[in-house]
């Protein structure tokens, strides 16, 4: 039996990434454009144990989420002057006995994908450029080249504050 087959996924959903712990899935909520987030079932874990570990993280992670929300970093929200202090999608819905976490859909690239068209432009300057050693174009770029990890997958990059597109250079 496959992932998805275990998964109660909705049928307008367009999966965008699978990582460790979750599927994310491009869906609606309602009428709105929504992120469902669902984790899944770990078998190398006791079922009990994974069940409960399960139920907690999707709780506190929506926890999280609308306490981030409330503090100024949801579209509307409070904040410094009425700003946005950190960028942090609306929870719509959260389902703990089936790990489900529904949230605003933000459109925009994910960090992860935006270091690594970063990291194939440095690249092709140093090509241009005769190889100069990848440290000093780092350097020469600010710094601008941060190191993978996997939390850039599940984060987004939204240009539309200050019109800038990191992946287009200055």
């Amino acid at each position: 039996m496959d992932l998805l087959d275990t998964l109660n996924l909705p049928q307008n959903g367009e999966i965008l990434s699978q990582g460790a712990e979750a599927l994310i899935v491009k869906t609606t909520f309602g009428s709105r454009p929504a992120i469902l987030k669902q984790r899944f079932r770990k078998h190398y874990r006791e079922k009990q144990l994974d069940e409960r570990l399960s139920s907690s993280r999707v709780k506190e992670e929506s926890r999280m989420m609308l306490r981030v929300m409330k503090e100024g970093g949801a579209a509307g929200g409070g904040g410094e002057g009425g700003r946005r202090v950190l960028e942090c999608p609306a929870v719509y819905g959260v389902d703990v006995r089936q790990w489900k976490i529904y949230m605003e859909f933000i459109s925009g690239s994910t960090l992860r994908a935006t270091l690594i068209s970063l990291h194939q432009q440095q690249k092709q300057q140093q090509q241009q450029q005769g190889g100069a050693a990848e440290k000093d174009t780092v350097e020469d770029n600010g710094n601008q080249t941060l190191p993978s990890s996997s939390s850039t997958a599940n984060t987004s990059l939204n240009t539309q504050g200050n019109g800038k597109d990191p992946t287009q250079g200055e």
